[in-house]
C-alpha cells in the first residue's frame, strides 16, 4: 500500500454535519400514526466536505478542509474534528445538518437544517492564496448548498492546481477544464443532455459516446460516472474504462460517494495511475456502504 503521509490535500465545499439520533421503538404514537422512540443516544459524525476530508485523513493524509459553519454547536464539533480548521469560516447561519431518526436499526424519519444563502467571502479566497501553494490537490464536494462559487473556483484555477470535483449541474460552468469531473449518473444525464443506457445493446459504445461528450462539454481531462452498485465508467481521453463495484452488503449508502472522491484524488496525488486510483476508490466505498451511517474509511480497512 503506498505511503499517502507526505500528501496535501484541500478539501472544498459544503460542510455538513450527520446526526444520528438512536433509539427503539416497541409502540405506535396514540396522537398519530407513528412510532414512540424511546432515546437512547445521539451521535455527531462529519458529512459533505467534512465527510471527504475525513476519508483523506483516514489515508493518512493532510486534508485541509475549506468552507461554511454556523455559530453554533455543530461548528465547534467540526472544529474539533480537524487540525486544520482555518479554512472553515463561521456565519450567521445553521450548520447544515441533516438528522436521522434511526428506530431499531432502521431510518424511520430525516431532518435537514439548512440556509444556503451563503455570501462570497473574502476572507476565503484569502485563505486560498495563502494555503495553496503547499497543497498537492484540491477536491471540491459541491452538495449545491452555495458554499462553491466561480470566484472561489477560478482562484484555485489561477494557482494550477489539479482539481478533482463532484458536480452538480447547476453549477457545471465552473469546472470547466478541470482534471477529473464525478459525477453520479442522474446528474450526468442531466448535464449532457441524454439517458446514459446500460443496458441496451452496444450499450459499451454508447457509454463510451456519453463519457465522451461528457469530457468535451466540461472540457476536463478525464470524465467518471459513478452508478452505485454497479461501479462507475470513465474516459480519460484515450482509454474508456468499467470498474465493477465490489461485492459488499450493504448497511447504508450514506457518504459512499464522498469515500470515493476522497480515495481517488488522494491516490492520484501520489502518483497512482487512473485506472488503480478508481478502482481503489471503488474498494473503499464498498467498505463504506458495509458501515452503519456515515464512516470514515481507514488505511487498514484497504489494507
Amino acid at each position: 500500500m503506498r505511503d499517502f503521509s507526505d500528501v496535501n490535500i484541500l478539501v472544498l465545499g459544503d460542510i455538513i454535519v450527520d446526526r444520528y439520533i438512536i433509539g427503539t421503538s416497541d409502540r405506535i404514537s396514540p396522537e398519530a400514526p407513528v412510532p414512540v422512540v424511546k432515546f437512547e443516544e445521539e451521535k455527531l459524525v462529519c458529512g459533505g466536505a467534512a465527510n471527504v476530508a475525513k476519508n483523506v485523513e483516514g489515508l493518512g493524509a493532510t486534508a485541509y478542509l475549506c468552507g461554511f459553519v454556523g455559530n453554533d454547536n455543530t461548528r465547534i464539533f467540526i472544529q474539533e474534528s480537524f487540525d486544520n480548521t482555518q479554512g472553515v469560516f463561521c456565519w450567521e447561519k445553521p450548520t447544515i445538518t441533516k438528522t436521522r431518526i434511526i428506530a431499531n436499526g432502521q431510518q424511520i424519519a430525516r431532518i435537514d437544517e439548512e440556509d444556503t444563502a451563503w455570501a462570497f467571502s473574502p476572507l476565503m479566497k484569502e485563505y486560498l492564496y495563502a494555503v495553496l501553494p503547499e497543497i498537492d490537490l484540491v477536491i471540491i464536494s459541491d452538495y449545491a448548498k452555495g458554499t462553491v462559487t466561480k470566484e472561489i473556483v477560478d482562484v484555485i484555477k489561477s494557482m494550477d492546481k489539479k482539481i478533482i470535483v463532484d458536480p452538480k449541474p447547476q453549477n457545471i460552468d465552473c469546472y470547466k477544464f478541470v482534471e477529473t469531473v464525478m459525477p453520479n449518473k442522474k446528474e450526468a444525464e442531466e448535464i449532457v443532455g441524454r439517458e446514459l443506457e446500460l443496458d441496451k445493446p452496444f450499450s459499451e459504445e454508447s457509454n463510451e459516446s456519453f463519457l465522451k461528450d461528457l469530457k468535451s462539454y466540461t472540457e476536463c481531462n478525464t470524465a467518471v460516472v459513478t452508478l452505485g452498485d454497479r461501479g462507475l465508467i470513465s474516459y480519460n481521453g484515450d482509454q474508456y474504462f468499467k470498474v465493477p463495484s465490489i461485492e459488499q452488503k450493504v448497511f447504508d449508502v450514506t457518504g459512499a460517494g464522498d469515500t470515493l472522491i476522497a480515495v481517488y484524488g488522494t491516490a492520484i496525488a501520489v502518483g497512482i495511475q487512473h485506472y488503480s486510483a478508481l478502482e481503489m476508490a471503488t474498494r473503499a466505498a464498498g467498505v463504506a456502504v458495509g458501515k452503519p451511517g456515515t464512516y470514515a474509511v481507514q488505511l487498514e480497512d484497504l489494507q
